[in-house]
């Protein structure tokens, strides 16, 4: 599934009747939690198709699955259990974003619905959390109208630099010249 190309002035933002700013986040299931991501950070989404993957060296990278194939080419694939350090899972669906330039896939269990939320439903971490945390995935919770509080998470806050520039460098070592096929 391809997400709209058209871009807004703000994208994934606007208001309501009311004139409350609100935003368009993408609910997924990741081990069986709830969490929600800011939809136009996303490129598309797709099944995940086992037999388009090349496996990575285990212990490489944690989170790192793989290589997956995708018409004329490879991206990384991430666990995005593994990197929030919660159980591991077998994921169904492939969430693919950029980075730089480059596609980045994150393996999740269901994504369930794009949602409009309002930003007058979200709760920012406070200041003492937000300088203190090891890991700047979790940005803020929301409330939404059925009394559920959702983790709201950036994606590209799940590894550090050196992390991003270690599964770059694993990245070009899978290449179609080496004897990977993309389909």
């Amino acid at each position: 599934m391809n997400l709209p190309s058209s871009k807004p002035a703000n994208p994934g933002m606007s208001k309501d009747e009311s004139g409350a700013i609100s935003l368009e986040v993408l609910i997924l299931e990741v081990a069986e939690l709830l969490v929600a991501v800011r939809a136009r950070k996303v490129i598309r989404l797709q099944s995940f198709e086992p037999e388009l993957l090349h496996t990575a060296e285990p212990d490489r990278l944690p989170g790192l699955i793989g290589f997956l194939g995708w018409h004329d080419t490879t991206f990384p694939l991430l666990n995005l259990a593994t990197l929030l350090d919660l159980p591991a899972q077998s994921g169904q669906q492939v969430l693919v974003v950029e980075r730089n330039g480059q596609q980045v896939g994150f393996l999740v269990q269901n994504i369930q619905q794009i949602e409009r939320m309002s930003l007058k439903d979200v709760r920012l971490l406070p200041v003492l959390i937000e300088e203190n945390r090891l890991k700047p995935v979790v940005w803020a919770f929301w409330e939404r109208q059925t009394d559920q509080i959702l983790s709201l998470i950036d994606l590209l806050a799940c590894l550090d630099e050196a992390g991003w520039q270690q599964l770059e460098e694993l990245h070009k070592s899978v290449s179609p010249v080496q004897g990977y096929q993309v389909v």
